[in-house]
């Protein structure tokens, strides 16, 4: 699995726990951090 394929799947998973906040903007910085990766396979 790719990096940007982990990424997708960490940031579906997150977006239907609710686990980012309704409403809320979803910033480059938070998520690298959040996923402990760079900003590239969250694009």
């Amino acid at each position: 699995m790719t990096l940007s394929e982990k990424a997708y799947n960490a940031l579906r998973q997150d977006i239907i726990r609710g686990a980012l906040g309704q409403g809320k903007p979803l910033r480059m910085a938070e998520l690298s951090a959040r996923y402990d990766m760079g900003f590239s396979p969250l694009r």
